[in-house]
Parts: structure tokens; sequence; C-alpha cells
């Protein structure tokens, strides 16, 4: 078809039917003004302040606190431990009542009170943690109720939750709660203002003869002046054209706030030299230092971004703490300083001033205390197994020195209760048989006196004896099968390998110290007065055996003179001026029967005598210490071999589960 052309006029609409699209669309555009300002309208100024009342008693308080609230649009009420509450969440009905308006915004919101057991709990969500009292207190700064509005309208500004707490009714905040907050508002009354010289809190009247007017309000009328405040301030901050939002950076809530200083209370009490979490002077102690860190980390709002190095810093001093062990090194440097002169009494002052010298830092009176007290004995090892201060007492059997040191320890510790358990290093059989050999105030007793037996008869009171060594008939059993296995092991190519593996590891293990709280060399073991008396334990010792067991005696001596004539043996065959084939080949064999022997007494230490009896000595004074009550002490009774590989078992403490054998 051809194309028409239509004039311009004719697609235009009539006029008529353009009136009712500009009414609409100017209705529209008006409705939509006024969502807008409905939709952008500011929220209510206290949404972010939050009211705590800590132990309310009266309900009515409670009703008319939540209406003040109400009035001022603060809807975020918390209760802790309220006695107007039942175990449902339902609010006391005087409660319910005098609360009018307030019940559905405030009270019960969703039908609940908002309860809590704790002020963390309560403010684990709050930025700023405000207090109010009626009177200056020691443990918080104390501002006026204008001041402390102003800094709150601050930090709401900045996008922070602020929590206001309020005490009972007739006492106020305690100590404790007061403790959650960076500082604390009064509000002036009357009373409080003529009585400022006063700091005992009496509930009410404030102690002048002629002013009885109340020092502190009653709980709904302090909530209402402190909401009014609260309000008139933020209204002002939100008012002031010239103050400006922009950039802030996200406060700390109280949790993330008690976490802080969780990690740095942890942080010192992993630098303490000696803790003992027992002791009632450092259990006091730390709560003081507790205080003294909340009270640093309270003083004011912590964005979350200056507070992360702190964290790091915590949790790097732990690691660090575990890692350097100070303790040791603290022990060690002791020893030496001690050791320099151990004439002359030890000069607390002396010895500070050498460790801060040596290793940079100084202690307190109560660890040089114990330093001194770690290293009196050179004899004894002391170290912390699962709640329980354990003893390892070192000794050379049948030594007059190891004898009068064990006594000492177990009487000492007999005569405060503090002996849970004596773990001896015998076994039934063994003590038995030493008990009705030597019974005490026998002669043979005097002859043959022993560090076993001084012990146990320095015991007072109800401490467990345990006989903690490898049974006799199984230490016997052990030797004959490593003996043969030993034999085995040399005379294949291939046994060498498990042969060196064996006495390598016993070596590190057995004989090595773990640590420097351990016998790091033989000088840390013997002193002047053991070596002085060890002719008496040469002479003892053999004895014991030719007299308690003669049948072992025979195989001991014709072994230890076997030993002692093959070097001569060989010796005498090198005199001649050529040595035949024949002498050769027995020099050969000599020899070879003497390495043997060496392998042989070498392995049959390590693994039988002293690897396989420390894992059942260190099981039984583990076992020893589960059931002596936290606090208590145990006390073993070792040779001196067994120190470092039982102290190292325990100081690890893997793989001691069990009952004792």
């Amino acid at each position: 078809m051809p194309r028409v052309d239509v004039p311009r006029r004719v697609l235009a609409s009539p006029p008529r039917a353009r009136r009712p699209r500009r009414r609409a669309r100017g209705r529209a555009r008006a409705g939509d003004a006024r969502a807008g300002t409905k939709a952008h309208s500011p929220p209510p100024p206290l949404r972010d302040v939050v009211f705590v009342l800590c132990r309310p008693e009266g309900a009515i308080n409670v009703g008319t606190a939540s209406r003040a609230m109400h009035n001022f649009g603060a809807n975020d009420l918390r209760l802790v431990d309220p006695r107007c509450v039942d175990a449902g969440g339902r609010i006391d009905a005087e409660a319910r009542m005098f609360a009018a308006r307030g019940l559905d915004a405030v009270l019960e919101r969703d039908g609940r009170t908002t309860t809590t057991t704790s002020v963390s709990a309560a403010t684990m969500d709050a930025t700023l943690v405000v207090a109010t009292c009626p009177r200056p207190r020691e443990n918080v700064p104390v501002v006026s109720l204008r001041e402390g509005a102003r800094r709150v309208a601050e930090e709401v500004a900045r996008g922070g939750r602020v929590a206001v707490l309020f005490g009972t009714e007739k006492s106020g905040l305690s100590n404790d709660e007061m403790e959650h907050a960076q500082f604390a508002v009064c509000v002036p009354t009357a009373a409080n203002v003529n009585a400022r010289g006063f700091t005992k809190y009496t509930g009410g009247a404030s102690g002048g003869e002629t002013d009885t007017s109340s020092m502190s309000l009653n709980l709904g009328m302090a909530v209402g002046i402190v909401a009014y405040e609260l309000f008139m301030a933020i209204t002002d901050v939100r008012g002031d054209e010239v103050s400006v939002r922009g950039f802030s950076s996200h406060r700390m809530t109280t949790a993330e706030r008690e976490r802080l200083i969780d990690d740095v209370v942890a942080a010192r009490r992993a630098l303490d030299i000696f803790p003992d979490e027992d002791d009632e002077e450092d259990r006091i102690f730390a709560k003081k230092e507790r205080r003294a860190i909340t009270s640093v980390f309270t003083s004011g709002p912590i964005p979350t971004k200056d507070a992360t190095p702190l964290f790091m810093l915590a949790r790097r001093a732990r690691a660090f703490s575990e890692l350097a062990n100070a303790t040791a090194l603290v022990e060690r440097q002791t020893r030496t300083f001690v050791r320099n002169d151990p004439r002359k009494p030890v000069s607390t002052k002396g010895l500070n001033a050498h460790i801060r010298d040596t290793l940079g830092i100084s202690l307190t009176r109560r660890e040089i205390e114990r330093a001194i007290e770690r290293v009196a004995e050179d004899q004894v090892l002391r170290i912390k197994h699962r709640g329980r201060d354990v003893h390892l007492v070192g000794t050379m059997h049948y030594n007059p020195v190891s004898i009068d040191l064990s006594s000492r320890v177990v009487r000492d510790l007999s005569s405060t209760n503090a002996l849970g358990a004596l773990v001896l290093e015998t076994c039934p059989k063994r003590w038995e048989k030493t008990q009705k050999f030597q019974p005490a105030g026998s002669m043979m007793r005097a002859v043959l006196d022993n560090e076993f037996q001084g012990a146990f008869e320095a015991v007072s009171g109800d401490a467990e004896i345990v006989l903690g060594d490898q049974a006799i008939g199984d230490l016997g059993s052990n030797l004959k099968t490593l003996a043969r296995e030993t034999m085995v092991d040399t005379a294949l190519a291939g046994g060498w390998a498990s042969y060196v593996n064996d006495v390598r590891k016993c070596v590190r293990e057995e004989i090595s110290a773990y640590d420097a709280t351990a016998v790091e060399s033989p000088g840390d073991f013997f002193n002047k007065e053991l070596l002085a008396a060890v002719p008496v334990s040469l002479i003892r010792y053999p004895l014991a055996w030719l007299l308690k067991s003669p049948k072992l005696i025979v195989p001991l001596v014709t072994f230890t003179l076997t030993l002692s004539a093959l070097p001569g043996a060989v010796e005498s065959i090198g005199d001649a001026g050529v040595e035949s084939a024949a002498e050769a080949l027995v020099t050969d064999v000599f020899l070879a029967l003497d390495a043997l022997q060496l392998l042989l007494l070498t392995r049959l230490f390590l693994v039988a005598l002293l690897r396989d009896r420390n894992d059942i000595l260190a099981r039984n004074i583990s076992s020893a210490c589960d059931r002596v009550p936290v606090g208590g002490s145990v006390v073993a009774i070792l040779g001196a071999a067994h120190l470092n590989g039982v102290h190292r078992r325990l100081v690890v403490d893997e793989g001691l589960a069990g009952e004792s054998r």
C-alpha cells in the first residue's frame, strides 16, 4: 500500500485524556514523598543504648523503669539475676501493671523478658559500659551525669553500642559489677553534694546530723533521669550540623574486651617463674593483677584494629614462654650462683641481681624464695605433674647422705600433711625380704642402713606407700631375653643397626637431661658430702648382696673377675718379641670376648635396667598422683641413674595411663 502521511496534531492525545495521567503522576509523587519521609526517618535516639538492671528486687521499680525508658525511645532492657521473673521468662504482675505502655516495647518483647545470670553476658555486645553510683568509687573513675551523657552520645555517634548498669535498690552495684564499666556517672542530689567527704555507702541517709535526705535514688527514678540526659545529649549531637560522622572504626564489644583481658592475663601468668596455682598468696596476687589489667582495658573505648596487636602480643608471649622455658633457665642460673660460694648463705638481692644481669629479668620476692628452694638439694628434682607436686629424690644406694636427704624430704612434707604418696624403687618381693632381713631397730638394720627404709620410717599420717619398681621375676626374664637378642644381633650384619639404635635412643632418653630442670652434668648431682660418703656405699652395697642373696654373688664375682682378667691376659701375650699365629689368634679371641661383654653390659644396663624400669616407675608415680588430691605431694625415692629418664616421662606425660603394678 502507498505510504500515507498523517499530520502530527492528529497523533497528539486529547487534553481530557492527559489530565488524569498528570493528576495520577502528581498523586504518586506526593505519596512517594510521604513514603520516603517515613522510610528515612531517624531511628529512636536511644536505640543503641542498653539499660541493665543488676539483681533488681522490686517488681514495681522494674515496671516504672521500663515505662521511663519507653518515654525516651529506649527499648532494650536486660535484667541480671532478677527476683521478679519466673522460670518461663514472664515478669511479675506488679511490674507489668506499672510498665504501662512500656510493657510490650520494653519489658516483654515477644512475650518474654530478657534476663541473664551475669553482667558479662548482659553487656557482651556493648562497646562502652557505664555504671551508675550514688558516691565516688575507688575502682572506677566517676564523672557527672551530664559529662557521662556527652561521652555516651559520642560513642553512639561513632556507631558504638552503650550499656548502662544500675545496681540493687539497697546497695547499688558490687565491686565486681563495677569492674565491667569504663567509667561511672553519679546523679547529683542534695545528699551526695553535701556529703562528699563520706566514703561509706549507707543506702540512704547521708550521715549528717541535720541532713536526713536520701543519697540514692529510687531505681525507676534513676533510670528516668539517666534516660532523659542521654536522650538530650544524643539528640543534640544528631542536630549539630558541624559534627560529621565520616569513617569510624569498629569498637570492641564487652565480649571482645573480655577475651583480650583473658589473653593478656594468661600471657602474664605464663611468664611466672616457679608458679604454684595452689598457693593462696599466688592466687591473691593473680586476682590483683587481673583487676589492674581489667582497669587499664576498661578505661575507654578500644578500636578493634588497635586491639589486634595486643591479641598477637599476648598469644605469642604464651607460646614463646613455653619454648624458652624460663623456669629452667632461672633454676640453672640460681644453681650457678649458689655454687660460686656454697659456704656463704644465699643473698636474695645478690641472686636477683645475678639473674637480672644474665637473663635480663627481675624476679619477685616469692620467685626468688622458690628458686633457692629448688636448688637447696642437688639430688631432688621438683616438678608439677597433673596438678600435684612431685619430688624425685635421686640417691646413691646405701649412702648416708642420700639416706638423710630421703628421710628429711619425707619428714618435712609429712609434718605439714602435704605428703599424699611415697613411691619406692623396689618391688613387693624385694621389699618383703628387706623388711624381714633387717627389721627396724635390729643390728642388721643399722649395718645395712638404706634410703628406702629411712624414707618409709619417716612417713607419718595416711600417705600411700607404692612399691613402684619392676617385679624381680620380670626383670630376670627380660635380662635373659635381651642377652639372647644381643648375642644374635652381634652375629648378624643387620643386627648391629638394631643394637646401635637401642643404645643411642637410651642414651638420649634415659641418660641425657630433658631440660635444665633435670641433671645436666655429674656436677649437678654429686656434691662434696655425697662423694665423701661413697666408701660407705662401696662397702654396704656388695655386703647387702652377699648377706641377702649369696647365690647371686658367685656368678657376679666370676663375671667381674673374668672381665677384669681379660685385658691382663691380652697384655701378657704381647710380651714376647715376635707374636706367633697361635698367639695372634688367642689375642683376637680375648679381645672379641672383651668387646662382647662390654656390648652385652651396655645394652643390658641401658635397656633392661634403665629403660624398661623407668617406664614402670614413671607409670606408677603418675598413677599415685592421680590418687592423691590436687595440691598434694608425691615423693619418689630413686637411684640416681633413674632420675633423668623418669623426669622426662613425667614432664612430657605421654603413655603413662594405667594402674600401678
